[in-house]
């Protein structure tokens, strides 16, 4: 089956949206604003007028270090997604590049579960499925070793493809 295609819409200075030309409902609507966690609405009938509050997001840190050496890894790209989110695919990820240290820091993600992932060049994908994104508490540090994803070397697959009479 076809999966539906993401509408965007922005709004204007009175904060009012409208998203025309859409088929029968209901929808799911993600509302996203820089400073702020996204917000979800589920079950949305076509033609309906919705009113979304938005609330202050919350950061997740962490720490991406090469699994057979224990050395930061700079650059890598570190993606966070909501398990409420998921809907929405990988548009709906936040994402950060580590520092030297290999520290990252994800902004704006709504408190709940996050799926963290890690990727860099030659190194293989590396996942934490559980992190807790929480507001911090007044003077509490974040501490990035608490969500810390090891990479280890990638490897790789080639091939050939033949047709069925055995040529390329």
């Amino acid at each position: 089956p076809d999966v539906p295609k993401a509408i965007i819409a922005k709004t204007d200075a009175s904060g009012q949206f409208r998203l025309d030309g859409l088929a029968t409902g209901p929808f799911a609507l993600r509302v996203e604003a820089p400073g702020f966690a996204p917000t979800g609405v589920s079950d949305v009938p076509a033609g309906a007028a919705v009113n979304v509050r938005m609330k202050p997001g919350t950061s997740v840190v962490g720490r991406v270090l090469d699994l057979t050496t224990q050395k930061p890894i700079a650059s890598a790209t570190v993606t966070g997604l909501e398990r409420d989110a998921a809907r929405f695919g990988r548009d709906a990820a936040h994402t950060a590049k580590t520092g030297e240290d290999g520290t990252f820091v994800l902004i704006d993600c709504a408190p709940g579960i996050v799926v963290v992932e890690a990727i860099a060049p030659a190194k293989a994908r590396a996942r934490l499925d559980r992190v807790v994104a929480k507001p911090a508490a007044p003077g509490e540090a974040r501490d990035p070793d608490a969500n810390t994803l090891y990479l280890q070397p990638g490897g790789r697959i080639a091939g050939r493809v033949l047709g069925p009479e055995g040529k390329p």
